[in-house]
């Protein structure tokens, strides 16, 4: 897998790579079996029940030994001077806790569609938090016992675990970007799931809520919430976030050309919530063929190119 591989074969060698497998059913856990026989740097556990991500990830981070510690998603590539990179960045910057990267969403045919690029301070990085999240989680590296500190990742966050993270990291300590695109995302556009989306959007906004009640009161209601909290009756019908995972879907198809795919999610969005100008912007662009389209692809690496 060329997402393991990306990691073996960095720059930077002195490491364990921690892999767990969350009770899959296919083939991840023979090749991941493969690998550690391969390289003594691999830590390999299977669960034996489906914990989730979240309390995946907690517990990864737990058994970790490094005074750092960084993520990958499974189907990810971390370029191959990432985690020497942050590293260093780490090591010379003792008041920074966390440290992530510019990223570039990937095709299943490796090409790339989607810029995440982000030039800014500390504090900036703090002033968009607290709006929405711009730091791509498995492009992260932190110091662990601040983490440990902070009480990890809370496992009640099915959704956007690393969103409420950051927020009450950013609380207390700071948070940087490198502005190199070191990390690439792997998405398949035909299996983005709406639902997901909706409920990402839906636990950030708990994080944002239980955030600002930290600010207000000293403390939120975490606990109490969560104690009647059931996932399953979660609203999704949200017009305007229905409207946003399609308009999404069409940026990400300004990278495959897919000119009348593009339109139909934008009528989608437009359809969901019809006070988006920039929605109609787009699809009246999107009418000039393959020249809007490039038009529109400069206007949307303009944007996160801050």
């Amino acid at each position: 897998m060329s997402s393991i591989e990306s990691i073996l074969n960095q720059t930077f060698k002195d490491f364990e790579f921690i892999i767990i497998d969350d009770a899959s059913t296919d083939s991840s856990y023979k090749i991941a079996q493969s690998y550690q026989a391969r390289d003594n740097r691999i830590v390999f556990l299977k669960n034996e029940q489906n914990m989730g991500l979240t309390k995946s990830l907690n517990k990864a981070l737990r058994l970790a030994k490094g005074t750092f510690v960084a993520r990958q998603d499974a189907d990810d590539f971390s370029i191959v001077t990432r985690l020497e990179k942050q590293y260093e960045f780490l090591k010379s910057h003792p008041e920074i806790v966390l440290v992530a990267t510019s990223a570039s969403i990937i095709d299943s045919n490796n090409n790339e569609i989607f810029p995440k690029h982000y030039q800014l301070s500390p504090d900036q990085i703090s002033k968009f938090l607290k709006r929405h999240n711009i730091i791509v989680h498995g492009s992260v590296m932190f110091r662990k016992k601040e983490i440990l500190d902070l009480g990890c990742y809370r496992e009640h966050f099915k959704y956007a675990q690393d969103y409420e993270l950051w927020l009450r990291l950013i609380e207390k300590h700071k948070i940087s970007i490198i502005p190199k695109y070191l990390y690439k995302i792997k998405i398949s556009i035909e299996n983005l799931s709406m639902r997901s989306g909706l409920l990402q959007d839906e636990f950030a906004k708990l994080a944002k809520k239980f955030y600002s009640q930290r600010k207000k009161y000293g403390k939120d209601n975490y606990e109490n919430f969560f104690r009647t909290f059931d996932l399953d009756k979660i609203k999704t019908d949200n017009n305007r976030a229905k409207a946003k995972y399609h308009f999404l879907k069409g940026m990400y198809l300004l990278g495959e050309d897919k000119i009348s795919l593009l339109r139909k999610e934008l009528i989608s969005s437009i359809k969901y919530y019809p006070f988006s100008l920039v929605a109609y912007f787009y699809f009246l662009i999107s009418l000039f063929g393959l020249k809007g389209i490039n038009l529109l692809r400069k206007i949307r690496d303009l944007i996160y190119k801050l």
